[in-house]
């Protein structure tokens, strides 16, 4: 296991925003803050950027609100949604892109060299 200082850290601070967030409250605290630390401590507890990009963008979607006169559900939720999906989308481009340029040489040592 890697990076073993930052995870213990990651789950102090997913115990302490847990503990602390009240779902029922409807402060920028408690609905923007908070989650925000909670995607940042699930990044140190799992190390990967493309899961929490994925899983901050869906749930930043699932909670928006067009209509809401509350301006983190009607403008920060979807600018949230966007921004994870975005970084999504590029990691994605970018492992892919690693892959097939990882593998070339041997692509074409196949087309180049048949088998018989």
């Amino acid at each position: 296991m890697t990076h073993v200082p930052q995870r213990f850290v990651g789950i102090f601070v997913t115990c302490v925003v847990i503990f602390t967030m009240d779902l029922n409250q409807t402060t920028v605290l408690h609905t923007l803050l908070l989650p925000l630390l909670l995607a940042l401590a699930g990044y140190l507890v799992t190390q990967s950027l493309m899961a929490v990009s994925l899983a901050t963008a869906g749930l930043a979607f699932a909670n928006m609100d067009l209509s809401s006169q509350f301006w983190v559900a009607r403008f920060a939720y979807p600018g949230i949604a966007v921004l994870g999906f975005v970084t999504f989308l590029w990691l994605l481009i970018a492992r892919f892109r690693t892959r097939i340029l990882t593998t070339r040489e041997d692509r074409w040592a196949n087309r180049t060299n048949p088998r018989e």
